[in-house]
């Protein structure tokens, strides 16, 4: 049926396809796909020019660096020391500062070792005597698996040490510290009730960045 349009009649027909043909007997044009630039361009840019996603908010790393970004963290400025090219010591103000640890530690996207526990027994299994030896031995055993990974204690950025109760915890610092050194690192202290294998009095576990 023809379309009434400014007093005349047009005529309408349909293609091999079934869709309707206009007077001149070409099929409508279609509507074009949007323009990703003109869509870019609706998005907040970044100076280095590349479009952010709503869902992958930037973050400022000046928030790390003790000049906090705005709404970041109000209640305290955050210190960050540079240890190596690979991890940053976190100390916040307003908690205690401790030469034996750090409060937290931003490692980098890099691969990851995680040393399972390690007890104080030497190299044929045999377990030392007395929590301090223990200690001692068990991060010695810590160094040794890191090593084998091409990594060392400058580069953990977590240890858990597991006292069975009645271990004295300063004792068993000094004895470690005889071994790690001054690297200081987020830990964790934990006192066990007993472990698996009888006789063992302290466990030591860590997680590391291997730098490329």
């Amino acid at each position: 049926m023809g379309v009434r349009r400014n007093g005349r009649h047009r005529a309408r027909t349909t293609g091999h396809s079934g869709r309707a043909l206009d007077g001149r007997g070409a099929r409508p044009r279609r509507g074009r796909a949007a323009d990703p630039g003109r869509l870019e361009g609706a998005l907040p840019r970044p100076a280095d020019g590349r479009a952010d996603t709503p869902h992958q908010p930037r973050v400022d790393p000046s928030s790390f660096r003790g000049q906090p970004a705005a709404g970041s963290l109000p209640a305290h400025e955050i210190r960050g020391t540079p240890v190596t090219e690979a991890i940053t010591l976190i100390d916040p103000e307003g908690l205690p500062y401790s030469p034996a640890f750090a409060q937290g530690v931003i490692a980098p996207a890099a691969r990851t070792l995680y040393v399972g526990g390690q007890l104080g027994t030497d190299s044929s299994g045999k377990l030392l005597d007395g929590a301090q030896a223990q200690a001692a031995q068990a991060m010695r055993n810590v160094l040794t698996v890191l090593a084998a990974a091409g990594t060392g204690p400058e580069h953990v950025v977590k240890l858990g040490v597991y006292l069975v109760a009645g271990v004295d915890p300063q004792a068993g610092y000094a004895a470690t510290r005889s071994v790690w050194g001054e690297y200081r690192t987020a830990v964790t202290v934990v006192t066990t009730a007993g472990h698996a294998r009888p006789g063992v009095l302290v466990e030591i576990d860590a997680v590391a960045v291997i730098p490329e």
